[in-house]
């Protein structure tokens, strides 16, 4: 799968971004916070793009019908509408962070808890306005600043329509004069569907969502894989955290989501009658605060002052039939 992915350079993101990264300044980087959903279209694809709403993708059809929870399937009232709808991107980490605390290079960082259960969840950037940096017919690129200590950084997205579905890369460049730790993904919600992907081990967890321990091997309660006879599975009720991914795909009626070698994690939650999140991410749940305890095979990433990290995802057509598709 490597060949299909144009792996940016820190040059490239210089470029961007708009030349020099190091000293960050919101006004430097994110000049226009409130702008109309974009519309991309190739044929009878659709991208909506919602640039307000976290940068979100906030619907995608391609050609079957629409295929994520539209933004009224929640309460607008709810101060955690901004979790519950389309698919937004995860960024400097992805999932929570027990009690939103960390420690990193003998330093305790307190982040902004954003959730009920008392974590920091879902990173900065998913309830933020972005800006539109490029836009055409059937491709759109945007960027938003945050600088909530220890993070100075900026993210950039860009979505692309092509005759085989869409295409979505996410980075992150490291503004701040000092290294911190991140991780990426997007947290999409897909009308549910039988489903597969082909994943070994989960992080162990209690009720809230936070591992335990190492990862273990995938039991009954978590099967994700394909039935006895080759067909998908109904998924059965849960918020996990897999690894030991060996295809890059997950597959549902409507649509095959793939991602880039470089992100070795997928969480699947199904707690909400009709829909099933679907989201590959970089790092594990709490993996900052894993780190610290010696366990291995997190998924953090480190950035230096300057640096760079990126992934990539492809949302396609699947050939159709019961199986992997």
């Amino acid at each position: 799968m490597t060949d299909r992915w144009a792996f940016h350079t820190r040059e490239h993101f210089d470029t961007r971004m708009g030349g020099a990264v190091r000293g960050l300044q919101r006004a430097d980087y994110c000049h226009a916070v409130a702008q109309d959903d974009i519309d991309l279209v190739l044929d009878d694809l659709r991208a909506t793009i919602a640039p307000q709403h976290g940068g979100r993708l906030a619907q995608l059809d391609l050609g079957r019908g629409p295929l994520l929870r539209p933004r009224d399937q929640s309460d607008p009232a709810d101060p955690y509408h901004w979790a519950q709808w389309g698919s937004y991107p995860l960024a400097p980490w992805s999932n929570r962070i027990a009690d939103g605390r960390f420690t990193f290079d003998g330093v305790t960082h307190q982040l902004p808890i954003n959730y009920p259960d008392g974590t920091a969840i879902h990173g900065l950037v998913a309830a933020t306005a972005w800006s539109v940096t490029e836009q055409s017919a059937t491709s759109a690129t945007l960027r938003t600043t945050t600088d909530t200590p220890p993070y100075a950084v900026a993210v950039e997205q860009r979505f692309t329509l092509h005759p085989e579905g869409l295409h979505q890369e996410l980075a992150v460049t490291n503004g701040g004069d000092r290294a911190v730790p991140v991780g990426l993904g997007i947290h999409p919600w897909f009308r549910a569907s039988p489903f597969w992907a082909d994943v070994s081990h989960m992080w162990p967890a209690g009720d809230d969502c936070l591992p335990t321990g190492p990862p273990v091997p995938v039991d009954a309660d978590h099967d994700v894989s394909l039935d006895g006879e080759g067909r998908r599975r109904v998924p059965p009720t849960i918020d996990t955290c897999f690894t030991g991914i060996g295809e890059r795909r997950a597959v549902l009626d409507d649509l095959i989501i793939e991602w880039s070698d470089d992100i070795d994690h997928l969480v699947v939650y199904t707690g909400v009658p009709g829909w099933i999140c679907v989201e590959p991410v970089t790092n594990a749940n709490d993996a900052f605060n894993l780190d610290q305890r010696g366990i291995d095979g997190t998924g953090t990433r480190v950035l230096g002052p300057g640096d760079s990290t990126s992934c990539r995802y492809r949302f396609l057509v699947p050939p159709g039939g019961t199986g992997v598709g």
